[in-house]
């Protein structure tokens, strides 16, 4: 089997479901700590009902392999129902808002430091799933 160069296959064994402003967010994750970050913000995790989650996140938090940049650079992209936040040079947030699914490949120091993850990473998250909330047909918690 070729190697997986886009890192499609990389496990995310944590999940947690969470009811943010009455909608539901699956979250699956490689990084526990991202987790207990987003119940912190979002309060406790609500009970997944099967078929009802209005927003799929797949979310790889990768080592540091150098320091936190001094000045995180952030750019947002969105076109034709699709939607990207960059954050430095190989890290990203990306969804589709119609589908309602994101991923991300994001570096440990946005989840490790609270003050840059309620800065930085629960914002850029949560921009990207406004379009889709607004979309008449999202399930709510």
């Amino acid at each position: 089997m070729p190697p997986d160069l886009l890192r499609r296959f990389t496990p995310t064994p944590f999940q947690a479901t969470f009811a943010h402003d009455g909608v539901c967010i699956v979250v699956s994750t490689n990084w526990q700590l991202l987790v207990d970050r987003l119940q912190d913000a979002w309060g406790s995790a609500a009970s997944e009902r099967a078929g009802a989650s209005a927003f799929n996140w797949k979310v790889v938090v990768e080592a540091d392999n150098h320091p936190e940049p001094e000045s995180a650079s952030r750019h947002q992209l969105n076109h034709d129902g699709l939607a990207l936040i960059t954050f430095g040079q190989n890290s990203f947030l990306a969804c589709d808002v119609t589908a309602r699914e994101g991923i991300g490949f994001i570096p440990q120091y946005l989840v490790d430091n609270a003050d840059v993850f309620q800065r930085n990473l629960l914002p850029a998250l949560l921009a990207l799933m406004k379009a889709a909330v607004d979309i008449p047909s999202v399930s709510r918690c």
